[in-house]
């Protein structure tokens, strides 16, 4: 039998959030930028994908999903649901979601999943925008 090569890309650690299971409450003011961190770990790197309300979150006119991003169709309303809203950015891989310029209709509950071949976790947030 052969010695098994070192795979420097395999799978060794599944994906960690400090915090993971919890839910961050966070305030903001109508009208402030709000960024929320999914501070995930893993080897290989994770992939990241946020919701709201349990549904996946929309990033101009494309669907961000487990890091990737598929064409969907281009809604006009806020944020809700799948509706893109030209406001909402994801930086660095997936670990940042930035609003610009909140809205009230922006509170609620958003979610970030880290996942790779050996599982995922996930941080929960609860957006209150006030003012």
């Amino acid at each position: 039998a052969q010695p098994r090569a070192w795979c420097p890309l395999c799978p060794t650690a599944p994906p960690s959030i400090a915090g993971a299971g919890e839910t961050l409450n966070i305030t903001v003011a109508a009208g402030e930028q709000l960024t929320l961190e999914c501070p995930a770990a893993a080897v290989p790197p994770p992939r990241i994908a946020w919701q709201r309300q349990g549904s996946p979150l929309r990033v101009g006119a494309r669907v961000l999903a487990a890091g990737r991003r598929a064409r969907g169709r281009r809604c006009s309303r806020g944020l809700s649901g799948l509706q893109e809203d030209a406001r909402v950015r994801v930086l660095d891989g997936g670990r940042f979601l930035q609003l610009g310029a909140a809205l009230r209709a922006d509170s609620g509950d958003y979610s970030c999943t880290a996942s790779n071949a050996l599982g995922s976790t996930s941080l929960r947030f609860h957006v209150d925008v006030h003012g």
